[in-house]
């Protein structure tokens, strides 16, 4: 599952975008056009992110994904990026102990 954010620069307005749920040979997603202003940033990532957990059985969750996107949305994108997995891995006890793989992209309007 990989799920879209847009973060708005300007105001810290976070947009979520379609997302796929089953991404194999046979999935279905719609398309959808949206306008990315500059600074404007995108995050792609998989469920392995969100759902990182911790020796309690907690997720990382959107809610602390997006806190960390817009502490971070007027740093450079690689930051951004650093700032989201060091975030998830240290909430979960490191990479170690991670249940599942991820992916993040994260992408910054011109």
């Amino acid at each position: 599952m990989f799920r879209l954010y847009q973060v708005r620069q300007h105001d810290g307005d976070v947009q979520r975008q379609n997302h796929c749920t089953k991404c194999s040979e046979e999935w279905e997603s719609s398309l959808s056009e949206v306008q990315i202003a500059a600074g404007d940033v995108l995050v792609i990532y998989t469920d392995g992110v969100s759902e990182a957990d911790n020796s309690n059985g907690e997720e990382f969750g959107e809610k602390r994904l997006l806190e960390i996107i817009r502490r971070y949305l007027c740093v450079p994108v690689p930051l951004i990026l650093d700032a989201i997995l060091r975030g998830a891995l240290e909430f979960s006890g490191g990479e170690g102990t991670m249940r599942d793989d991820l992916t993040l992209v994260v992408a910054r309007g011109r």
